[in-house]
């Protein structure tokens, strides 16, 4: 974790990352139950996959030299995740 400052990894990873996991695995929940969402097998791994993805968009592709493949013309990136797409 981080063994420079036990501290801070207690207040982030266990505090306030496994409280943002369970409030984003909340949220799917109800839109699943909604039926605004599919159902996925795995909650919290859906919301940690959401997150991750989050990351990585943010941070992850600014040294990506192959970016420009995940642009797609109309911006539906829907078809990438299709267990959290939208349900008609």
């Amino acid at each position: 974790m981080c063994p420079d400052l036990p501290e801070l990894a207690q207040y982030y990873f266990v505090q306030r990352r496994r409280a943002l996991l369970a409030t984003l695995a909340d949220y799917l929940s109800r839109r699943i139950r909604s039926r605004a969402l599919r159902a996925v097998p795995d909650l919290p791994a859906a919301a940690r996959f959401v997150v991750e993805t989050i990351a990585w968009f943010a941070w992850h592709r600014a040294g990506d030299p192959d970016i420009y493949l995940c642009r797609q013309p109309h911006g539906d990136w829907s078809q990438l995740w299709p267990a959290l797409r939208h349900v008609d």
